[in-house]
């Protein structure tokens, strides 16, 4: 790239000639004042005074004129080659071409790819699941251990790499496998660059098994049985039996037999997995391997899945009789939910035994319904704040009518609400729902996003009376009230989140109209169930009984994918311990590499791991104080699974044909390379750049009209000229 001033511009804000016009005044002004002096002085230093004053003077008239510099140039771009090395999984594999990795390294080494194109720039990229720029280092060591491949995505990189560049062509070496993004010629000709395609290995098919897919729920609970689905690839074996497993610490506990009866075929098989105790575990599901198979890198792959406690123990407090409870417990009285009410009479005492506060201590999670009320028992309601003290499980809170706002605020701990505003009278309302309520799982009623939000929106009204004035700091609002008389200010729905502890609230109530009316406008009544099953589960899974609470945002990981790892840690109080150090050991193999977590200095910790291989890992994280290891949390899991990468082990030619032709590219195989150097064209451009400087605001001018003046003021006070 050549880059060179061509041409500049001066301009100012009145016309050339009356700015030349001021020029010859000023000079001839200056030369006026000095063609005699007091006392008289040298020619020489008359004239150095003259062309000081001048100087200032123009310099003041440059500022006065608004003068702008403008320099015009050009730059010569030369023509770029982009050329993309596949280092996906697949390149490893070996067939009757020989090893495709080292195929690709003698391409390198022989230099044909440059041959003769000495005016040409080439920019070498690899890629897999994306490309990332090649440097000379790294060329001399390429690794081969992308999970994942993705023509598509790549080759946009490439492009989106040169926007402002002469891109002339693409290479791209690879064997042509993909298994992420789809076939990059049905998009190709949006690219406007030839795509000149060198193909590794061999397409003649080979004998294997492959496990393709694997799909399961993230959680499951201990007890009930989750179906794990297995997609697999079969490439020459008919009419033979083969055993599918799967294990839970190479234990085998599911087990099922599946004959291939044609040679090239995608079968589907479901096995059963009954957890029998909760915390994260690690499935492995594995096809037998066969003697004459081509490679058995593919015959199994590894799934995380959370485990959660089989039954959840509910209780509903209720202020007063209401068609809610029968709803709510009509919803809530499931295989995984258990239910128990425990409603007020008037007098502050219930219908039910009240428990006591051990029987308190045992529930899972608490519903306050139009709970506590100004006749509420107040030493029950003490036993409340005590158990949520100490047990911390989460809450949710149902505003009804009767709710005493000083009761209340013994809770507000616990709440996601600070104050509540009671309205003249009891108001209609319905959801409007929030950008964040949109997307939101726990008002996710359905796959379809668009059928969700129409339920929303055609829900028949139910009754408010209050106005949430203030919420608790970390909470989040999924819906406002909206009614005809009250815009859409005050919240609806809204969650708690501090630290690791879980609340939400609903600031309306007779919300069985949400289910028993659902069938007056020809929707099925599930919706009551679906919202409620949803909020419950949300506050059982991301409530946390730990002083260290770790987060990743999944538990698999593509090779390459960036590790995001949240942590937050607590004392025993549960309150945030600022000044911890949180170390975070990661463990593969018998390799063990450690880093610090950063601090956002409220409790909060981040960082970033590095995977240097494909397989299962382990993180070990700690929050210590001087020597003192305050808490530690153990997570399991794994990146780069090779399974999705070799499910398919010949070589792709058709794709890389079918890309080259559709961009206007060409299409070879790696030992026919003859030609290639006449493949690769382009010229030359130029681009033309502006740069414009304002030199009446610029702060150099200034400086120089004072540093002239003070030079001429100082020559003529040692002169003692007046």
């Amino acid at each position: 790239m050549a880059l060179f001033i061509s041409q500049f511009q001066l301009s100012t804000s009145t016309s050339i000639y009356l700015t030349g016009l001021f020029i010859v005044l000023l000079v001839t002004f200056t030369l006026f004042i000095y063609k005699r002096t007091n006392p008289i002085v040298s020619p020489f230093l008359r004239a150095l005074l003259a062309v000081l004053r001048s100087i200032a003077l123009l310099l003041v008239l440059i500022v006065l004129l608004e003068t702008v510099l403008l320099f015009i140039q050009q730059k010569r771009n030369p023509p770029i080659v982009a050329v993309a090395l596949d280092t996906s999984a697949s390149m490893q594999l070996s067939d009757n071409k020989g090893e495709r990795d080292a195929q690709l390294r003698r391409l390198l080494e022989s230099g044909i790819l440059s041959e003769g194109k000495s005016d040409y720039v080439f920019k070498y990229y690899t890629f897999a699941n994306d490309a990332a720029p090649l440097t000379p280092a790294d060329a001399e060591s390429l690794r081969f251990l992308g999970d994942k491949t993705n023509l598509w995505k790549s080759l946009q990189s490439i492009i989106a790499d040169h926007l402002d560049q002469n891109l002339t062509n693409i290479v791209l070496i690879s064997d042509g496998n993909y298994n992420a993004g789809g076939n990059p010629a049905r998009w190709a000709e949006e690219l406007d660059v030839p795509v000149h395609t060198i193909a590794l290995g061999s397409a003649e098919p080979v004998t294997d098994l492959a496990v393709q897919s694997v799909d399961a729920n993230p959680f499951t609970y201990v007890g009930q049985t989750t179906p794990i689905s297995l997609s697999l690839r079969n490439s020459g074996y008919e009419n033979i039996n083969v055993p599918v497993r799967l294990q839970v610490d190479e234990k085998i506990v599911d087990e099922k037999p599946i004959r291939l009866k044609s040679s090239i075929s995608d079968e589907t098989v479901q096995l059963n997995f009954q957890p029998e105790k909760d915390g994260r575990q690690k499935l492995t599901i594995s096809v037998a391997g066969q003697a004459d198979e081509y490679t058995l890198q593919n015959n199994q792959q590894t799934l995380y899945i959370d485990v959660l406690k089989s039954k959840v123990n509910l209780l509903l407090i209720a202020g007063r009789l209401s068609p809610d409870i029968t709803f709510l417990k009509k919803a809530l009285n499931t295989e995984r939910y258990q239910i128990q009410e425990l409603v007020q009479k008037r007098a502050g005492e219930f219908y039910q035994r009240q428990p006591t506060v051990e029987e308190l201590a045992s529930f899972d999670q608490f519903i306050f319904y139009d709970f506590p009320t100004p006749g509420s028992n107040r030493l029950f309601l003490q036993h409340l704040k005590h158990t949520l003290e100490r047990t911390r499980q989460p809450l949710l809170f149902i505003a009804g009518p009767s709710v005493s706002m000083p009761e209340l605020k013994r809770f507000q701990d616990y709440l996601p609400i600070r104050s509540l505003n009671p309205k003249r009278q009891e108001v209609l309302v319905t959801p409007q729902l929030t950008p964040v309520g949109t997307t939101h799982p726990i008002m996710t009623l359905s796959e379809d996003g668009a059928f969700s939000q129409t339920l929303w929106r055609e829900l028949p009204p139910v009754f408010s009376q209050f106005d949430v004035i203030d919420l608790s700091p970390g909470s989040q609002v999924l819906a406002y009230a909206r009614s005809a008389a009250t815009p859409n200010t005050h919240p609806l729905f809204s969650l708690y989140t501090q630290g690791t502890y879980k609340s939400a609230g609903i600031y309306a109530y007779e919300l069985w109209r949400w289910d028993f009316m659902m069938k007056g406008i020809d929707h099925s009544n599930d919706f009551f169930q679906i919202l409620m099953t949803n909020l419950i589960r949300w506050l059982e899974i991301q409530q946390r009984d730990k002083r260290l609470h770790v987060e990743m945002d999944k538990n698999t990981y593509n090779y390459g994918d960036p590790i995001q790892m949240k942590i937050s840690a607590f004392d025993e109080n549960l309150n945030p311990l600022t000044n911890a150090t949180v170390t975070v050991n990661v463990q593969h193999r018998s390799k063990t590499t450690q880093t610090i977590a950063q601090s956002d200095g409220q409790g909060n910790f981040n960082t970033n791991l590095q995977a240097t291989e494909p397989g299962d890992y382990k993180a070990v994280v700690s929050a210590q104080m001087g020597d003192t290891v305050l808490a530690t949390e153990t997570i399991l899991f794994s990146v780069g699974e090779y399974s999705a990468e070799l499910s398919d082990l010949k070589a792709q030619f058709s794709t890389l044909e079918g890309l080259s032709r559709v961009t206007g590219g060409r299409f070879f195989k790696v030992d026919s390379l003859d030609q290639f150097s006449n493949a690769i064209s382009g010229e030359p451009t130029t681009t033309t750049i502006h740069k414009e400087y304002e030199l009446w605001n610029h702060h150099l001018i200034l400086l120089s009209i004072f540093v002239v003046l003070a030079l001429e003021w100082l020559i003529r006070k040692r002169r003692g000229m007046v």
